[in-house]
C-alpha cells in the first residue's frame, strides 16, 4: 500500500486500509474508497464524481453500484425539491442494478427495503414493495427484522 501513497504524494501510510487493488491509482478501488471517504465526510459531490470513476472501470460491480445509491439518497437527501426528485429516482436505479448484479447479497435488498418503506409511491416506494423485501431478506438473512422507526406505506 506504500505505493499508493508515494503516487499520490501522500505518507506512506495514507494508503493503509484501501481496498485490494488500490496500488493502482487508475483502479476502480481507489475510485471507489475515495467515494466512501467523501460519503463518510459529507462531501456527496465529490463522492458522485469518484464513484462514478470507479463504475466507469468496473460497471458490473454490484458494491459500486450500492455505494453510488447511497451517494445518490444523501445527495437527495440536501437537495432542493425539484432534483431531489431526479435524485432519488437515481438511487433507486443504483439499488436495483446492484441487487440485479448480485441478487442473493442481503445488504442490498436491505437498502431496497429502507428505500421502498421511506419513497413516496410516485418515487418508486410503496409498503408492497417493501413487504416483498422484507420476504426475500428473511430468506437470505434469517435474523433480519426490519427496523421499528421505518415509516409503513407511502407518504
Amino acid at each position: 500500500m506504500a505505493a499508493i501513497g508515494f503516487t499520490l504524494g501522500l505518507p506512506a501510510w495514507a494508503g493503509a486500509g484501501l481496498s485490494p487493488g488500490a496500488a493502482d491509482p487508475a483502479g476502480a478501488a481507489v475510485h471507489y474508497d475515495l467515494g466512501q471517504l467523501a460519503l463518510k465526510r459529507g462531501d456527496t459531490d465529490t463522492a458522485l464524481r469518484e464513484l462514478k470513476g470507479a463504475e466507469a472501470l468496473e460497471p458490473d460491480s454490484a458494491r459500486i453500484h450500492l455505494a453510488l445509491g447511497d451517494a445518490y439518497g444523501r445527495s437527495a437527501e440536501k437537495a432542493g425539491l425539484f432534483s431531489k426528485f431526479t435524485l432519488a429516482r437515481k438511487c433507486l436505479a443504483e439499488y436495483e442494478r446492484a441487487v440485479s448484479l448480485e441478487p442473493d447479497n442481503a445488504e442490498i435488498h436491505e437498502r431496497l427495503f429502507e428505500y421502498y418503506s421511506r419513497a413516496p409511491f410516485f418515487l418508486g416506494g410503496g409498503s408492497e414493495k417493501a413487504a416483498a423485501e422484507a420476504a426475500i431478506i428473511k430468506r437470505l438473512d434469517p435474523g433480519f427484522a426490519p427496523a421499528s422507526d421505518a415509516p409503513k406505506g407511502p407518504k
